[in-house]
């Protein structure tokens, strides 16, 4: 279940929580909304950057703001396609994997071969994982010593999570402390063009290509890695496979 509104009256958000003071927690794409130019503020000057929302790893905007200010609340439920099995016809020969992963007999690819799965509903779970007291946990700074757990707020708060200040329940643990620590990507077919598929939420997903896209396909900007960006509708993408790649848990500076 995916709920959007507008903020201000000018800004399409999605609503991550409402808390019992009376708040919520947005997320602003500049992209979201009809096409056109962006809001303007009362003295009609271009609004570029939403009052009061930092900037969000996923090229958007995120905040905490009153509930009184949200309008034209609306939800609505997607399902995700199921993927292929492994090998279907759909895609013959996988893109997303590398020539080793392609290369390695079966026993010893068997922690990093693409594995086709339903995809987990309203969300494709790319980005870090942390395997940590038998709990998966999302994670960021996967090659440091010391690694930050992230859980949303929406789910009951852990043992030792405390309230980060993105608004999510958060903890830093040592390497040593995780039984497994993983990586996901995800690929899927958008207008017979394979993707990177870099997050999905509700009925949007962010993709990404290597490659420059075509003249015809404006909705697509670059990215500071080189790479192009866009957002395009769920229900557009096809053939979602998800490739899972382990971390090595030993701190490698320590090593000798």
């Amino acid at each position: 279940m995916a709920t959007s509104a507008y903020w201000l009256e000018r800004f399409p958000v999605s609503i991550e929580n409402v808390f019992a003071d009376g708040r919520a927690s947005i997320r602003f794409y500049p992209g979201d909304g009809p096409p056109g130019p962006p809001p303007r503020d009362e003295s009609g000057r271009w609004i570029l950057t939403p009052p009061g929302l930092s900037i969000d790893r996923g090229a958007g905007f995120v905040g905490s703001v009153p509930v009184s200010e949200l309008t034209r609340v609306r939800e609505a439920e997607h399902e995700l396609p199921l993927v292929p099995h492994h090998g279907s016809s759909a895609l013959p020969h996988p893109p997303w994997l590398d020539p080793i992963d392609q290369a390695e007999p079966a026993g010893r690819s068997a922690r990093r071969r693409a594995r086709a799965r339903p995809i987990p509903k309203s969300r494709v779970g790319t980005g870090g994982y942390a395997v940590y007291r038998g709990a998966i946990y999302r994670c960021v700074d996967r090659h440091a010593h010391q690694i930050r757990l992230v859980e949303p707020v929406t789910r009951p708060q852990p043992e030792g999570f405390v309230l980060g200040r993105h608004g999510e329940w958060t903890r830093v643990v040592t390497r040593d402390e995780l039984t497994r620590l993983y990586y996901v990507t995800a690929s899927a077919r958008w207008r017979e063009r394979v993707v990177d598929v870099v997050d999905t939420k509700g009925e949007t997903a962010v993709i990404e290509v290597s490659t420059d896209p075509l003249h015809d396909q404006p909705r697509f900007a670059a990215t500071d890695e080189g790479r192009w960006r866009a957002r395009v509708p769920v229900h557009e993408l096809t053939d979602l496979v998800e490739l899972e790649r382990d971390v090595e848990l030993r701190d490698r500076r320590g090593a000798h």
